[in-house]
């Protein structure tokens, strides 16, 4: 503050409680904790995790474009590049790190394992991740599981949509489509092969249904 002052410049300061006379760093501040708050909430993260949820969410913002920067982000507003995302992985899924020699155990152990992706290393090519003892691991070599949420026990994302297929221009039912073209929920494995089996049951018992009744009316047809 006496630096400032010893430079001229003038310091005014917003009155207590009054968080509306600064409106856009409380507003910045405000999108920050939301985007946290759900990246904490999706992977079932404990809250002492929050820095990393916060890092992570102003490194997006920094490579989102914005509308009052004529859709630029405000890193390519900045240094004047546009951000590179072919690495961009989502946060907190799981990954396979691969451990060096000198972090193993012993000859006999393994050399991956699970982590917790959990943000971006500045300066360097590589990654942080949470090991399952609590322990913070730097690393590049590593495959990422970005349907896998380590922290939330059998919890997985929907695979990806592959966007680029042919659309089916002569309307054609896909298999296991109802009649009116919603596709439905896309059940686990398990439950897949209990409805299947059920369906197939169903119609053994329409292909019974129609031979008994041929049965039935054979005598009357042939006389």
């Amino acid at each position: 503050m006496d630096t400032l002052k010893g430079l001229g410049i003038a310091i005014e300061q917003s009155m207590p409680h009054q968080h509306q006379q600064n409106g856009r760093a409380e507003r910045a501040i405000r999108t920050i904790m939301e985007k946290a708050q759900c990246l904490c909430f999706t992977a079932c993260l404990p809250q002492s995790w929050w820095e990393f949820c916060i890092n992570h969410t102003v490194y997006l913002i920094n490579r989102t474009p914005i509308a009052r920067l004529e859709w630029q982000t405000p890193m390519e507003s900045l240094i004047k590049v546009k951000p590179d995302l072919s690495e961009l992985c989502v946060f907190s899924c799981g990954a396979y790190m691969f451990l060096p020699k000198e972090v193993r155990a012993n000859k006999l152990a393994p050399r991956s394992e699970l982590m917790t992706y959990i943000g971006y290393e500045t300066g360097v090519k590589g990654w942080h991740f949470m090991r399952p003892s609590g322990a913070i691991f730097t690393g590049a070599t590593v495959t990422f599981d970005e349907t896998l949420f380590p922290c939330c026990p059998g919890a997985k994302t929907l695979a990806r949509t592959d966007l680029g297929e042919t659309p089916d221009t002569e309307g054609h039912i896909p298999h296991g489509t109802s009649d009116d073209g919603l596709m439905p929920p896309g059940p686990s494995s398990e439950t897949h092969h209990k409805m299947t089996l059920t369906i197939i049951m169903v119609m053994k018992d329409r292909i019974i249904l129609v031979i008994w009744m041929i049965n039935l009316q054979s005598p009357h047809l042939h006389p």
